[in-house]
């Protein structure tokens, strides 16, 4: 273990990343999302949600899988490895199923996706920026096949109920609280935050899909994992499982 610090950025220690594969590399402790990984720039969130594919849906690898807002090393470990992965962004002046920069445009409010289309669908802290939840998450479920789940990341920061911060109406940006930016891959600008999502976000699923959502904690130091800022021991992911006919 490795004790000494780094100027302006906190320790580091040795820890394994399940994604770049690399055994015991360094991860510099940072603000934020506090482990990243020197080698490939994964942070604690995707080391999170690669694990838990990697225990609960063995050969992922050989799935279809669509991932909403991609970005960063988990991105491009599912680029190399998965043959048909396909990664989604959402432009308001490109239509819907037109291809971008090499990247499809969708809405997953409104998806072009045909009916059981994929085995995984991978939203990574993407749900608090969608204008209409409920209706995303009726149309991720359209596009999963039978047996097929959504797995997703939301920063719920110890939260039981969500809060909304603003509405649309008529097309309109209506603020209810004051507005919030999280960083966006293809906007400088950001992205609004819709919602601080609780814990209850599974009743909104279930509300509007009748599906169940499971809820992983996952803390692993020797992984890397452990949760968004420096007071969490852990990371937060969410599973929509789509029944087998």
């Amino acid at each position: 273990m490795v004790s000494r610090l780094v100027k302006g950025r906190g320790g580091y220690r040795s820890c394994y990343c399940c994604i770049c594969e690399s055994n015991g590399l360094h991860a510099i402790r940072l603000g934020g999302e506090k482990l990243v990984c020197i080698r490939c720039g994964s942070v604690g969130r995707q080391r999170a949600l690669v694990s838990i594919m990697n225990d609960q849906f063995p050969g992922w690898e050989r799935m279809s899988v669509h991932e909403s807002s991609p970005s960063g090393a988990s991105f491009q470990m599912f680029s190399n490895v998965c043959k048909n992965y396909i990664p989604t962004f959402y432009w308001p002046d490109v239509p819907i199923g037109i291809e971008k920069d090499g990247f499809r445009c969708e809405d997953l409010q409104n998806q072009t996706f045909r009916d059981d289309t994929f085995d995984l669908v991978l939203t990574q802290d993407v749900l608090e920026h969608i204008p209409d939840p409920e209706r995303a998450f009726k149309e991720v479920v359209r596009t999963l096949k039978p047996g097929g789940a959504h797995i997703f990341t939301v920063p719920i920061a110890g939260r039981i109920h969500s809060v909304t911060r603003t509405k649309y109406i008529d097309g309109k940006i209506i603020p209810i609280i004051e507005p919030r930016y999280h960083g966006n891959p293809i906007d400088p600008n950001g992205s609004l935050v819709i919602t601080d999502w609780g814990i209850d976000i599974m009743n909104v699923i279930k509300s509007a899909t009748g599906l169940e959502t499971t809820y992983h904690r996952i803390r692993d130091v020797r992984a890397g994992i452990e949760g968004r800022d420096l007071t969490e021991t852990h990371s937060e992911i969410f599973i929509t499982r789509k029944p087998a006919v």
